[in-house]
C-alpha cells in the first residue's frame, strides 16, 4: 500500500511540472527550456538475487543549458526484493531535432531503501541430542541501506506532436545495494553486512513533453 501511495504522489508531482514546461514544445531545444521525461522498464542480467527482471520507473525535470544539451534531476521507484527510491541527476544530449531524434543519456545517483525484506540466518549456539550437536539457526531481518548507481544509455525520441514524444532506450546499469545487521545479545554480538551487486542491461519506454 505504501508503494502505491508513493507512485500516485510521484506521478502527480511529475505531471504538475509537465504542465508548466509544456509551452516550450518538444521541437524547441533552445537554452532556457524545460521538459519532463517519464519512463519505465526492466533490468535484465545477473541472477544473484531473487528478482531476475526488476521493474523501474523514473521521472526527470530537465533544463536545456545549450543547444541539444540538457541536464536535470529526478526520482522514481524500483522494485527489487524490496522497494527503493532512486534520487538521481542526469545529462542528455540529443543529436539534432527531427521527427526521430537519437539521444545519449547518463544517470547517476543513490537508491534509498523504503523496505527491509532481506533476511540472514545465523547460528550463535548449538544444542545436543545424545552425542551429536546441531546448529540452532535464527532468522534476522537485515536493515537495507541502498547504494550508489550509474546508468549510461542510448535511445531515440519519436515525435508525436509539438508537445509530446515517445522515447525508446537501452543501456547498462551498475549498482550495489547494501544490507546491514547489528545484534547485541547476552551470549553474542553480531555485526554483518551484505552487498548485492547488479550489472544489468536495461530496456525502457517513456514519454517526453
Amino acid at each position: 500500500m505504501r508503494t502505491i501511495v508513493f507512485l500516485v504522489i510521484f506521478l502527480q508531482f511529475i505531471t504538475s511540472f509537465g504542465a508548466s514546461a509544456q509551452n516550450s514544445g518538444l521541437a524547441s531545444l533552445d537554452a532556457g527550456r524545460l521538459n519532463v521525461q517519464a519512463e519505465g522498464g526492466i533490468l535484465i542480467g545477473n541472477s544473484d538475487n531473487e528478482n531476475r527482471a526488476p521493474f523501474v520507473f523514473h521521472g526527470f525535470l530537465n533544463y536545456s543549458f545549450w543547444q541539444n544539451l540538457s541536464a536535470g534531476v529526478g526520482a522514481g521507484v524500483e522494485f527489487y526484493k524490496g522497494t527503493h527510491l532512486p534520487v538521481m541527476a542526469n545529462v542528455v544530449y540529443r543529436f539534432g531535432s527531427k521527427n526521430v531524434t537519437p539521444f545519449a543519456l547518463l544517470k547517476a545517483g543513490y537508491l534509498i531503501a523504503l523496505e527491509n525484506k532481506d533476511t540472514y540466518f545465523y547460528s550463535p549456539w548449538s544444542y545436543s541430542s545424545y552425542a551429536y550437536y546441531y546448529p540452532a539457526y535464527r532468522e534476522y531481518l537485515l536493515e537495507s541501506k541502498g547504494g550508489v548507481m550509474i546508468e549510461p544509455s542510448v535511445g531515440i525520441i519519436v515525435k508525436v506532436s509539438e508537445d509530446l514524444g515517445l522515447t525508446f532506450s537501452a543501456g547498462y546499469r551498475h549498482q550495489t545495494l547494501w544490507h546491514e545487521l547489528k545484534v547485541s545479545e547476552e551470549r553474542f554480538d553480531l555485526d554483518y553486512s551484505r552487498g548485492i551487486e547488479y550489472n544489468r542491461f536495461l530496456f525502457k519506454v517513456g514519454i517526453i513533453f
